[in-house]
């Protein structure tokens, strides 16, 4: 089972790529209504996997994806970056975020950078400063 938890991880089949599907299956008559509902009814099981997961752990998902949603753009795409996989984590995220920059000065490291500024995605170098930013 772990390992193939870690064969999709790295072939990038993830709960997320399903919810992606789910949420972007816009379909103008190219397919049927009886396609287009099987179609999502697997995106769906696929991403909140009724069988495996709790009620709690579904509400959960659907609580994370729509405070994903409502976050400010580059707060959002932050939290994004470092991969949640609960509400409580993306809200700690992005506590984080936001103390960060509200206390940063042109000059000084950015939230994430300070240690692994290379092994982090989501830091980038900004050409007028001297250090890290998110």
């Amino acid at each position: 089972e772990r390992v193939k938890a870690e064969i999709l991880q790295r072939l990038d089949i993830t709960p997320e790529k399903h919810r992606q599907a789910f949420r972007g299956n816009k379909t103008k008559g190219e397919k049927s209504p009886k396609m287009l509902w099987h179609s999502l009814r697997d995106e769906m099981m696929k991403w909140l996997r009724p069988a495996e997961t709790t009620k709690e752990e579904i509400c959960d998902q659907v609580l994370l994806e729509q405070f994903l949603m409502d976050l400010e753009d580059d707060t959002q795409q932050w939290v994004r970056c470092h991969g949640p996989t609960t509400s409580l984590q993306a809200l700690q995220l992005a506590e984080q975020y936001t103390a960060a920059q509200a206390g940063w000065r042109p000059g000084s490291p950015g939230l994430c950078c300070v240690q692994h500024p290379l092994q982090d995605p989501c830091c980038t170098w900004h050409p007028l400063q001297t250090s890290w930013i998110v």
